[in-house]
């Protein structure tokens, strides 16, 4: 007999499903009801995504400026002379001075600005009477009283005097020391003595001002100290 006819000992043949059954096993659940979808809560909201941070803006790099074009000159000028330029004189403040160069105010007199005074055109009668302590005659009749005596910047003195007959001001010019006055003082320092002033008659002892030998009735400097 061939392997393929059917035995009565061997197992029954596999016999199909029906329609029925087989739409049972591929849908076991098809008679039961859907489940209910979940609703969104209410109160939670929804997150918002987090932005993008910005990217700073480039700095700006200055723009580089080209020189200005000079004016092209003519030989003629070219070979001029330039003109100096004119510049400001440092200012020294009073406090860093030292203390034997700084100006001393004293009680009662007003400051240089306030003494105006007229220049006295014949200084030759002026000057010999004073350097004698003799009265000054005055150019508005009378004579002239000393009211302040000031040394100038270049060593020189300046007067102001007071008419007695039309309290004008007057201010006499006194003429710097030369080298011959300056040697003399000198002589005697260098001798140990006492230096006078070499103009007045009689004599009149030189104060120290600061550097400086200073005659208090003309306020000339005669020298170092």
């Amino acid at each position: 007999m061939s392997p393929t006819s059917k035995e009565p000992g061997t197992k029954a043949a596999r016999r199909k499903p029906s329609k029925g059954e087989g739409k049972a096993k591929a849908n076991p659940a098809a008679g039961a009801k859907p489940a209910p979808k979940k609703k969104p809560d209410p109160k939670k909201r929804p997150v918002k995504k987090p932005s993008a941070k910005k990217k700073p803006a480039p700095e700006k790099r200055p723009v580089k400026k080209s020189p200005a074009k000079k004016a092209k000159l003519s030989p003629e000028q070219e070979l001029a002379p330039k003109k100096p330029v004119a510049t400001e004189p440092e200012r020294v403040s009073k406090e860093a001075l030292p203390s034997s160069l700084r100006p001393v105010r004293r009680a009662g007199v007003p400051p240089a600005a306030l003494w105006a005074a007229i220049a006295i055109t014949e200084t030759k009668v002026a000057l010999r009477n004073w350097y004698q302590t003799a009265q000054v005659p005055s150019p508005m009749d009378g004579f002239l009283e000393p009211l302040r005596v000031r040394t100038n910047d270049n060593g020189s003195g300046t007067v102001i005097f007071e008419c007695s007959a039309s309290s004008l001001r007057f201010a006499l010019a006194i003429p710097a020391a030369t080298r011959g006055e300056k040697k003399k003082v000198k002589n005697v320092q260098e001798k140990g003595g006492d230096p006078h002033c070499p103009r007045h008659d009689p004599l009149q002892r030189l104060n120290r001002v600061g550097p400086y030998l200073v005659c208090p009735l003309c306020g000339v400097r005669y020298g170092m100290v």
